[in-house]
């Protein structure tokens, strides 16, 4: 979910509890998300750090995006972290990755500008870990066989009124 005022965010994150969706990915107000999901069933996982414009940016240091990493996975209903690692304009994306998937305290998916088996790779550490892991035992459970995923992220769009 990417919206650029909170008051945007946080209609997205109540029509997508209002029409069932297992997993709520991006925002930047994690505190706000986290009550209005409280109590159902949903995997949250917002962004970390400081996320600017549309297309979303990632700004700041290293260490200031892990420490929010830590800080937001230690909130009660999160699940894990929507990481913009190839949308930070400076920072080294191996090192980035490799910082939030130590100081998180969930899975971190790794979403935004991700376009080649290069990157995937380099968001894994080349071994298949790290991050790339976490997207992909995520990607797993958020999709399981038989589930009707582009009917569920219509019925989404239609109610947020955003644009696919």
């Amino acid at each position: 979910m990417v919206s650029t005022s909170r008051d945007d965010e946080l209609r997205s994150i109540e029509a997508a509890a209002g029409i069932g969706v297992d997993w709520v990915l991006g925002g930047t107000h994690p505190a706000d998300g986290v009550s209005l999901l409280a109590g159902r069933p949903r995997k949250y996982c917002p962004f970390p750090g400081r996320v600017v414009g549309h297309p979303s940016i990632l700004e700041g240091e290293i260490a200031e995006i892990a420490d929010s990493a830590r800080d937001i996975t230690a909130l009660d209903g999160v699940y894990g972290l929507d990481l913009l690692a190839y949308r930070h304009q400076t920072a080294d994306v191996a090192e980035l990755t490799g910082r939030l998937v130590t100081a998180a305290s969930g899975p971190v998916i790794a979403a935004g500008s991700v376009a080649s088996l290069a990157q995937v790779q380099t968001l894994g550490g080349g071994r298949g870990g790290g991050a790339s892991r976490s997207a992909a035992r995520s990607s797993t459970a958020c999709c399981p066989a038989g589930r009707r995923w582009p009917a569920r992220s219509a019925r989404f769009f239609r109610a947020t009124g955003a644009l696919v």
